[in-house]
């Protein structure tokens, strides 16, 4: 619980199936002095706003399920900031994230430099735990890929003066070669992917395109990564049992996207990973990652 300036801020977590939890944040108003209506902010960390309420009065509360990694900003009705409240890692972080960092250090502390790393569905780059973990000086060159046009050029913009970061606007799959990829009619939607049925499930008008592909595991031998990050919308399972053992362990920390997967998809990627030195552990909330032994 944290309280400042008759704000009381209140972080709970609730379980859901398959091993995760969500964090839900409430905001409790009890200041009489304050100049109402106010206005609650969530924010990610870049300034996107999540959701937004007004608080009328005091005695009065608000709460947003699903705040991990947002900020809480609260301006009163003069267009002063009551609050400002960033986010830092804490016991309440995923526990992907929060793993990430501390074997970044480790790796740094053995290696005596930054771990190299692939981001494969980077997105703008403004989400995801290498994100994190580049702020706080942690990872060594990154080749981040996105299909999609407009977020690659977004993501490009963020991180074409930081010279540790290379780009490419490619799909990866299974096989290679040009294949099918659907996304929304604006092109920009993180939903995303070469599985039809995952766009389907937010967007209802979709495009297809052919686009270009190359292999994770050629990827893998091209740029000798260290660690790698997914995010494909369901591909994610298939795109790491196509690689084969003798390149999959070279790798030492990996975090994919879980949500999307089948049991059966879960299992056998557990048992691959496991089979060549990994613990597999569940995050919080949509990912999983595994570490080397």
């Amino acid at each position: 619980m944290i309280k400042e300036d008759g704000i009381i801020i209140n972080y709970t977590k609730k379980k859901l199936l398959n091993s995760k939890s969500e964090l839900n944040c409430k905001l409790q108003f009890n200041s009489q002095t304050l100049n109402y209506p106010l206005i609650v902010y969530f924010t990610t960390q870049s300034g996107s706003i999540i959701w937004s309420t007004t608080i009328p009065q005091s005695n009065i509360w608000c709460e947003l399920p699903n705040s991990r990694n947002l900020d809480i900003r609260i301006i009163d009705n003069k267009g002063e900031i009551v609050l400002n409240y960033i986010w830092e890692d804490n016991f309440n972080s995923d526990i992907c994230e929060l793993k990430f960092i501390e074997w970044c250090k480790f790796f740094m502390s053995q290696e005596n430099k930054k771990p190299k790393g692939i981001v494969i569905g980077s997105h703008n780059g403004l989400t995801g735990e290498w994100v994190n973990a580049n702020n706080k000086s942690l990872i060594g060159s990154t080749l981040l890929i996105e299909p999609n046009e407009k977020p690659f050029q977004q993501l490009i913009s963020n991180y074409q003066n930081d010279f540790k970061f290379s780009f490419k606007n490619i799909l990866v799959s299974e096989n290679g070669g040009y294949i099918d990829f659907y996304t929304d009619e604006n092109e920009d939607s993180e939903s995303s992917s070469t599985i039809l049925s995952n766009i389907h499930k937010n967007h209802s008008n979709v495009i297809t395109k052919h686009l270009y592909s190359r292999t994770l595991n050629d990827l893998i031998i091209e740029f000798s990564p260290d660690w790698l990050h997914l995010d494909v919308e369901g591909l994610d399972g298939k795109l790491l049992l196509s690689v084969p053992d003798d390149t999959i362990e070279k790798l030492k920390f990996i975090i994919w996207e879980d949500i999307h997967l089948s049991d059966d998809e879960k299992i056998l990627l557990k048992n691959k990973l496991s089979n060549k030195g990994f613990s597999v552990i569940i995050g919080d909330e949509y990912n999983t990652f595994a570490i080397k032994n």
